[in-house]
């Protein structure tokens, strides 16, 4: 009995108080959480390896109010790099700036003039020549535009970039919106612009979806009353017939 006990008392002590290997472990343990919303380990300080936090940014964000930042939120580009950025434009997509025929995106003019130009250094200030620009999404790919003056009234982001980048992400008119910032980037001294796209969806055109939508399920509900109507009709008139000629045959049997 004695010896039960011993074994029984060494097995509590080894449950509720852990070795101390383990609790040095555990106390050098910390866990974070992504903006993926993964929990990922970290490692102690003796280890400097560390796992990278995963990013995942969706190309088109849904909301109908949107203050955007100050300075753009670009993986792989950090806010040291990030030098004499501008005040975000936002812009309404229309069906000429959808144009891959046009293939230039249509900037306001005053923003331009008063947020944009102040960042240009000699041999920029023309930009009716045209200038060569790094845009970045928000998932940290670039694309090749040129940053023009046209005529002398209207500024643009133009190149196959542009037409590159509405039609992987399916933009559309009216819906979507397009947010552009200008800045200098640390490394190459060099303008950079980057764009975030987010769709907005009007309320008429969502009410008149919803007016269309339940006209449609009142239009199959009728549908599937009526075709209960008819199978219950058809059943009745079938049953009346068989007992029209259950009855014809019993009396044909009486009589013969």
């Amino acid at each position: 009995m004695q010896k039960i006990e011993d074994e029984n008392r060494r097995t509590y002590n080894n449950n509720t108080h852990p070795a101390p290997k383990l609790i040095e472990e555990d106390k050098r343990r910390k866990f974070k959480i992504t903006l993926g919303g993964k929990r990922i380990h970290e490692r102690t300080k003796n280890n400097n390896a560390r796992s990278a936090p995963q990013i995942n940014i969706p190309n088109i964000v849904m909301e109908n109010v949107y203050n955007p930042p100050n300075i753009p939120m670009i993986p792989g580009v950090r806010n040291n790099e990030i030098l004499e950025c501008c005040k975000p434009l936002e812009k309404k997509l229309f069906n000429s700036d959808l144009d891959a025929g046009q293939g230039r995106l249509l900037l306001n003019k005053n923003h331009v003039e008063t947020y944009f130009l102040p960042l240009l250094k000699k041999g920029e200030e023309d930009v009716r020549q045209g200038i060569n620009v790094v845009v970045y999404d928000m998932q940290g790919k670039t694309f090749n535009m040129v940053f023009k003056n046209w005529s002398e009234k209207v500024y643009v982001l133009t190149g196959k970039g542009w037409i590159d980048f509405f039609k992987t992400r399916q933009m559309k008119e009216i819906q979507d919106h397009v947010t552009v910032w200008m800045f200098r980037h640390s490394e190459t001294n060099e303008l950079c612009f980057a764009l975030s796209v987010r769709r907005v969806q009007n309320q008429k055109v969502w009410n008149f979806m919803n007016y269309c939508s339940l006209i449609l399920i009142f239009y199959k509900l009728v549908i599937y009353v009526r075709f209960i109507y008819i199978c219950r009709n058809t059943y009745k008139s079938l049953l009346i017939k068989k007992l029209i000629t259950m009855e014809m045959r019993e009396d044909f049997h009486k009589y013969v």
